[in-house]
């Protein structure tokens, strides 16, 4: 068959379409409710032993598992109350979604740096006593954290609606 025909017959509609596979058809997400916490526990655990082992690569004792499992469950409690604000922005127009997650972001960022903070100077350094913008010497990182958490929140949503769509 030369090119021509293989091209008539693509037109002619006579060649079925090659099937794309789909992550998101998998058993694990049948269950919306139960992969979200199953990703959410993950992922939260998996910041708090990055967080862990960082801070004993950079010399800190072992106690460092303290301000680390705070920042581990600070995490995780914001993005619970983060979710909701998704549910209700995410059919919204995109520019609205964008706006919603970046200003949240950054907001959730500066009380999550302020308790990462005050976990660190009650569980590890109770000598050091931060001022000024010393309580959010972690925001940056958090809005980045936040931002990312989001995103994949919103793409894997927006996957599974898709799918549901074109069933």
């Amino acid at each position: 068959m030369d090119k021509f025909e293989v091209e008539k017959q693509g037109e002619a509609g006579s060649a079925p379409e090659p099937e794309v596979p789909n992550l998101f058809s998998s058993g694990f997400f049948k269950n919306k409710n139960r992969a979200f916490w199953i990703l959410q526990t993950l992922g939260w655990l998996g910041y708090g032993f990055l967080r862990l082992f960082n801070g004993w690569f950079h010399d800190q004792s072992y106690e460092y598992w303290k301000p680390s499992a705070i920042a581990m469950v600070t995490g995780f409690a914001l993005t619970l109350i983060f979710r909701p604000i998704l549910k209700n922005v995410s059919t919204r127009p995109v520019p609205s979604v964008i706006f919603t997650v970046m200003g949240v972001s950054v907001f959730f960022a500066l009380i999550f740096s302020a308790i990462e903070t005050y976990g660190h100077v009650m569980t590890y350094q109770p000598g050091w006593s931060p001022k000024g913008l010393e309580l959010f010497g972690n925001a940056m990182i958090n809005v980045y954290v936040l931002i990312s958490w989001a995103t994949l929140y919103l793409i894997i949503n927006y996957s599974l609606m898709i799918q549901n769509e074109r069933e």
